[in-house]
């Protein structure tokens, strides 16, 4: 998910050929490759979006069976709290929401 910059002081100039878009397909691949290997579910839908993280994320899940989150948690009590973007989605999403922080081990 990425959306524009909008600030005025925005002066960031990406490198040429870079686009937002390309790096998260990269990601998602990225991620789906390193949680399933060659064994991605018939039922696992990835897809991206251009919006704001929270926002987007709720819109979304009207039509979701679950929205899965990763908690960017600093460690310590820090990393026992939720980010703005799980807060929200935990609030307000249409559908179960599954968080999982940092460190946490591998549900068997």
């Amino acid at each position: 998910m990425w959306h524009p910059a909008v600030s005025m002081y925005d002066v960031y100039s990406p490198e040429p050929g870079w686009s937002p878009e390309g790096e998260a397909r990269e990601t998602l691949e990225d991620a789906t490759a390193k949680a399933f290997g060659d064994m991605v579910p018939d039922r696992l839908s990835a897809s991206m979006w251009k919006g704001r993280t929270a926002q987007t994320l709720i819109e979304v899940s009207a039509g979701s069976e679950l929205l899965i989150l990763g908690s960017r948690g600093h460690g310590g009590f820090a990393g026992l709290m939720l980010g703005s973007v799980s807060a929200a989605c935990d609030a307000h999403a249409r559908c179960p929401v599954l968080i999982i922080h940092h460190g946490q081990p591998d549900p068997k």
